[in-house]
């Protein structure tokens, strides 16, 4: 897969850029990242059709089985020591089951209404052998496709931020608003503001609070100008 990377660079002529390579065939992975100060900002557009094979990064879950039903559909139990990390539609395999030898196929199978400690298989186990003792049951990571939205939108409507400080939910948008205002000093002034110039701050300010006004719904409560100015 091609990669561009960018920094330091407009946002006019970044989702120019963008635009390309998203509607580009195959999609170019675009990424923008700027720092300013103790301020960063990160985008990503990998592309309409983006496939991620592991869409966390974390080993399987698991569980250790301690029962399992003959019944339509079987239900499964598993030790109390420690919770199911499993979610409806999680696909699963099982290994190790004594008595219903048939679940040790490696054919991974379907699971739903996971509950703490149990879950119930899309599957008839009513002919299958009596459960015994034993088994473990390991989550089947499910490659996701992810549509990514190009900058030209993301700017209107960003979707979910990647949090940082779970103690702030409001700052992602917050920052989001501040380096389109920071792009649009740096393009009307040819330069970013002077640091300590209080005229610069207030042109800043303004700057974000007029592009904060024709968000429509996502408009912001708060703009904070002290954050802003800490910005500038």
């Amino acid at each position: 897969m091609q990669v561009v990377v960018f920094v330091d660079i407009s946002f006019e002529k970044a989702t120019e850029i963008d635009d390309y390579c998203h509607s580009h065939q195959p999609p170019i992975a675009f990424i923008k990242a700027d720092v300013r100060g103790l301020f960063g900002s990160l985008f990503c557009d990998f592309g309409p059709h983006f496939t991620v094979l592991d869409v966390d990064g974390e080993e399987p879950h698991s569980g250790i089985i301690a029962s399992v039903s003959n019944e339509n559909p079987g239900f499964v139990s598993c030790v109390d020591d420690e919770r199911l990390e499993f979610e409806d539609g999680n696909l699963v395999v099982f290994s190790e089951v004594e008595g219903m030898t048939e679940l040790n196929d490696g054919k991974p199978r379907k699971i739903k209404n996971v509950k703490p400690f149990s879950f119930t298989l899309e599957e008839d186990t009513s002919s299958y052998g009596q459960y015994m003792k034993g088994g473990i049951v390991t989550q089947v990571k499910q490659p996701k496709v992810l549509n990514f939205k190009p900058l030209r939108e993301a700017l209107k409507d960003p979707g979910d931020f990647l949090l940082s400080d779970f103690s702030k939910f409001d700052r992602p948008p917050l920052l989001h608003l501040a380096f389109q205002a920071l792009d649009r000093f740096s393009s009307q002034a040819g330069r970013f503001p002077f640091a300590g110039s209080e005229e610069d701050a207030q042109k800043l300010v303004e700057i974000a609070v007029d592009i904060n006004e024709g968000l429509g719904d996502a408009r912001l409560e708060d703009v904070n100008s002290k954050l802003l100015r800490h910005l500038a």
